[in-house]
């Protein structure tokens, strides 16, 4: 029954790169069989899931390192050592907590929605989200990418003030010397 469907080595990461609150959620539901944990076995590097009963015993016993019992396989050994260090989570499985946490806690003026708020969000993504501070967008370029949106161009250009963060709005990109 374990180990069918074991997500690929790219899909999987370190529980303790997660953040404290969401490492407790996501242990819980693995506890619970909601979700799987994963280890790295040291023989082959190849990904095992662990049962339920491993996760209880790495949380009641020494968190650091104990001895689970792997399913016997004859190119692997039967105990190795794991603790909350050497567990794995899919990435899949985080990033759906993080989006029911989010979901949970956004307070509830920001879930009000309009047509031009929706397209005001996607531009603060396409356009502020992760921009280069060397070379902000242009006002012109926001402005063009709202119309071809079917904004009007009142709007877009409203749209560019609000968004527009406060230290960019004085006055242009200046000309750099290279």
């Amino acid at each position: 029954m374990h180990n069918r469907n074991i997500p690929s080595k790219n899909k999987l990461k370190r529980l303790s790169s997660c953040r404290d609150d969401i490492q407790q959620e996501l242990k819980e539901l693995a506890i619970h069989d909601k979700i799987f944990f994963y280890i790295i076995l040291e023989k082959n590097g190849q990904a095992h899931q662990l049962h339920s009963g491993d996760l209880e015993k790495i949380h009641n016993h020494d968190p650091c390192k104990t001895h689970i019992i792997i399913e016997p396989h004859p190119s692997i050994p039967a105990i190795q050592n794991c603790g909350w260090n050497q567990v794995w989570i899919n990435t899949d499985d985080e990033k759906k907590l993080l989006k029911k946490n989010n979901a949970a806690n956004t307070p509830e003026i920001l879930k009000y929605r309009t047509p031009l708020l929706e397209v005001m969000y996607k531009a603060i993504d396409k356009f502020w989200l992760n921009y280069n501070s060397n070379y902000p967008p242009k006002s012109d370029e926001i402005v063009n990418w709202l119309w071809a949106q079917g904004i009007a161009k009142r709007n877009a250009l409203v749209i560019d003030t609000i968004i527009r963060p406060e230290h960019l709005k004085s006055g242009g990109n200046k000309s750099r010397k290279l």
